[in-house]
């Protein structure tokens, strides 16, 4: 049975749906009538056919899986939702109890309407939510920009790679204090698993950063790549750049596994040759990482060894000074004890002596060369 498509188009018009997201009624050609129904959270339509059914349309991918989500259907972009010839009707029990075209249609849309009346805080909070993200990206975003920007201006023209690192080193005769995320973390007072906060320390590694003394200070290169540095550094970089004055920066992976991989044999001559036939003393913590007896120290003169903590070690800095200065036959000091590596080999440095923070030297060569594990998951006593 066919409905007179113009009479319902009329009598809808003239009888609108009181509801301000429900647009009048339009001819499709001349087998259909469409009813818009646009709120802030969905976009549909009800196509009304010359036979009487009805007709759900999604105007866009969105709103179709909002109906999904919470209807708990696979709708499809096109959907009969009343069926005049079998009188079913897909989203309840049919709406009023009069049955005629019209009056389903007004019922269809009542509820649609319901529907967005039980959807819309939810779906409210989540735009507010999802909006909230995207200007929380933004600013982040906007931060980590800032930051980069700063970083490679700050050391533009003054850092050295790690091989330049090691020539200067040679060159200059000098010494040696590298900086990694524990010296950023410990100079701004925070705490590390292996030393914790100290307001001397602090100020020391700060003094290091700015003094002018015969000593390289090395600091992390502009690994954006990297995701812990790039985290770091966003994090930390406005708190700790005021406290950074040198007039040249040395590379604090020159120890690292990065050095080795990019530099190779190169990279190892260049450490070797620093302490070739010299008198060395290895300081370093009482069960290190760092093997006394690895192949790249095996072309060192005379060799001794001065054991650190491996916890807190930093309360005992004016001892392992003291300590260190009584040796007057040692050529060079190479330090392996975390923060206290850093710190040693200034003071030492200001005391005419030369040292060389070298931290995870070794275990890195074994790295690239050895193919073992990275020094941070080595054990730690």
């Amino acid at each position: 049975m066919k409905i007179d498509l113009e009479k319902l188009l009329d009598e809808f018009n003239k009888n609108k749906f009181p509801s301000y997201y429900v647009g009048k009624a339009k001819a499709y050609g001349w087998d259909i009538v469409y009813i818009d129904i646009k709120t802030d959270v969905f976009d549909v339509a009800l196509d009304i056919d010359i036979r009487g059914n009805i007709y759900l349309v999604f105007r866009d991918h969105e709103s179709r899986c909002i109906f999904n989500e919470f209807l708990h259907r696979d709708f499809e972009e096109r959907v009969m939702i009343y069926n005049q010839k079998s009188n079913e009707y897909e989203l309840g029990t049919i709406p009023g109890q009069d049955f005629d075209t019209l009056s389903i249609t007004y019922g269809a849309i009542r509820n649609i309407i319901e529907f967005y009346n039980d959807i819309y805080q939810y779906c409210h909070n989540k735009k507010q939510r999802e909006s909230a993200g995207n200007i929380e990206s933004l600013l982040r975003q906007k931060t980590e920009n800032e930051t980069w920007n700063d970083v490679y201006h700050f050391f533009k023209g003054k850092r050295l790679s790690a091989l330049e690192t090691i020539k200067w080193i040679k060159e200059k005769n000098c010494s040696l204090s590298r900086f990694g995320d524990a010296e950023i973390r410990l100079m701004l007072e925070e705490s590390m698993y292996y030393q914790k906060s100290d307001t001397k320390l602090a100020y020391e590694l700060r003094n290091i950063c700015s003094a002018k003394n015969d000593i390289l200070v090395c600091m992390p290169h502009n690994a954006i790549a990297n995701g812990f540095w790039h985290k770091l550094w966003v994090k930390y970089w406005f708190l700790c750049k005021f406290f950074i004055d040198q007039p040249v920066y040395g590379d604090s992976f020159v120890s690292r596994p990065e050095a080795f991989y990019q530099f190779g044999d190169e990279l190892v001559n260049a450490w070797m040759d620093i302490w070739k036939d010299k008198n060395v003393c290895i300081v370093t913590g009482d069960k290190s990482r760092l093997d006394c007896e690895h192949f790249m120290l095996s072309n060192i003169k005379n060799k001794e060894i001065i054991h650190t903590k491996n916890i807190n070690s930093y309360d005992d800095i004016d001892f392992l000074t003291e300590q260190c200065l009584e040796k007057k036959d040692i050529n060079i000091f190479l330090i392996a004890s975390g923060s206290v590596g850093t710190v040693l080999s200034a003071r030492l440095a200001e005391n005419n002596r030369m040292a060389l923070d070298i931290g995870h030297l070794t275990n890195s060569y074994d790295v690239v060369y050895e193919g073992k594990e990275s020094p941070e998951q080595l054990p730690f006593y």
